[in-house]
């Protein structure tokens, strides 16, 4: 009898424990829950741009340059001009030598009406900067070192404030650490504290987010890719720090992590920003549709920098990554049909004002 008491015991005990770790979620006090956007289009197939993109996972640009990543290549990068579209030069060479990079680097941000663009290498350690008109022009890299980083932390995004301040995130046991690096010294932000607190118990990857830097405002969004909302947040304004829910609640972080993978679902993705209002895409769907490229369908979300829904655009089908030039060409990056293609689309004046 003894026996028996110890053991229902124990097994209130886990499942107590248990029903405690399934209760959580990865927001902030203030969230938003969002039921429909002021304004939705739907769009078409779009027109297909003539480059050979196989083994393209990503891309990103600016006003005069779209950069592919690329797989299976010599080099990781495929930049071309965005004026006419026509295959430029292969850039960052794939390597342990000097100016190589073993694995592809991130973090990528465009200097304000400069065709210089900064990178994050979390193998070197080190915030790259790279001339994309000297590059192009000579036809060779122009590459310097701006940062590295002085800490012996795991970091997994690096993005420059300015000189002496970047925007950190580390990988900790079971968690991230959002933080400043200050001359050398990591400082944390009171109101980053209630979503840094968060850890789960058996895959990181359940609180896996695409996070953008926008220099400009000096905030963050973050797209959980397997819950369903944004987390938005100021790295100089205490008071702004905010969760966006699209739908009547937040999914469980708790119970996606006890959860096998195959039950996952696919929320978010890439995330692109301007001074004046972001976006990301959206998928609802299946982790295994989206692996196997079935989703029939993507949306961009379109928020202003407070968080409020603007637009969502509608492609019909599958989206890896995209890339709105000066307000007006949206760009697209799709595998359908197992095949990598770029489609443009001409949005007018639909995000003039945003």
């Amino acid at each position: 009898m003894k026996k028996l008491v110890l053991t229902l015991t124990v097994c209130s005990f886990f499942l107590q424990a248990c029903d405690d770790f399934v209760s959580q979620h990865l927001s902030f006090d203030d969230v938003t829950y969002v039921s429909d956007f002021p304004k939705r289009v739907e769009l078409d197939e779009g027109n297909l741009i003539d480059l050979d993109l196989m083994g393209c996972v990503d891309f990103f640009g600016n006003d005069s340059v779209l950069v592919f990543k690329m797989m299976g290549l010599e080099k990781h990068w495929k930049v071309c001009s965005i004026f006419d579209l026509s295959e430029g030069m292969e850039l960052l060479k794939k390597g342990n030598g000097p100016d190589e990079f073993v694995n592809m680097p991130g973090d990528e941000y465009f200097r304000q009406d400069e065709n210089v663009c900064q990178v994050w290498s979390s193998d070197e350690r080190e915030i790259y900067q790279i001339d994309f008109s000297a590059s192009l022009k000579e036809g060779n890299l122009h590459l310097d070192t701006t940062f590295r980083v002085p800490i012996d932390e795991m970091v997994l995004n690096c993005a420059s404030i300015n000189d002496s301040s970047f925007f950190t995130v580390l990988y900790q046991f079971n968690s991230y650490r959002r933080c400043l690096l200050k001359e050398g010294d990591l400082q944390d932000l009171e109101h980053l504290k209630v979503i840094n607190d968060v850890h789960i118990y058996k895959d990181l990857n359940s609180m896996a987010a695409i996070r953008r830097y926008e220099k400009s405002q000096n905030k963050v969004v973050e797209a959980l890719l397997h819950l369903n909302q944004i987390n938005l947040y100021s790295l100089d304004d205490e008071t702004f720090a905010k969760t966006i829910c699209v739908g009547k609640s937040l999914t469980d972080l708790g119970r996606i992590d006890n959860s096998s993978k195959r039950s996952w679902v696919k929320y978010y993705g890439d995330v692109f920003t301007t001074s004046e209002y972001f976006a990301a895409l959206y998928f609802n769907a299946s982790r295994k549709d989206f692996l196997s490229g079935k989703v029939q369908e993507t949306d961009i979300q379109v928020y202003d920098w407070d968080g409020n829904p603007l637009l969502n655009i509608t492609v019909p089908y599958q989206i890896e990554s995209f890339f709105i030039h000066r307000n007006k060409d949206l760009y697209v990056l799709s595998t359908k049909g197992e095949e990598e293609r770029l489609f443009k689309y001409d949005l007018g004046d639909l995000l003039a004002k945003q």
